[in-house]
């Protein structure tokens, strides 16, 4: 289970991190950095940036390595 959570953790927070980094560099070379998830039949218009999503993903993956290291063996 602990080796579980650490390559799970490191993973989720690794990619966090890569998604959080391409916002940056899409959003200092003018790119559009956000998903569309609007649905126009119902006039419900949201647009949720890369950073977003890299927050949560990196959160999660901090949260299964505090996981993994409060697990005894």
């Amino acid at each position: 289970m602990r080796t579980i959570l650490l390559w799970l953790g490191v993973a989720l927070y690794v990619f966090g991190v890569v998604l959080i980094l391409s916002n940056v560099v899409m959003h200092y070379l003018g790119f559009n950095t956000s998903f569309d998830l609007s649905d126009p039949k119902r006039f419900q218009f949201s647009v949720a940036r890369f950073w977003h999503f890299g927050l949560g993903i990196a959160v999660i993956g901090a949260a299964c390595l505090m996981l993994w290291r409060r697990i005894t063996r």
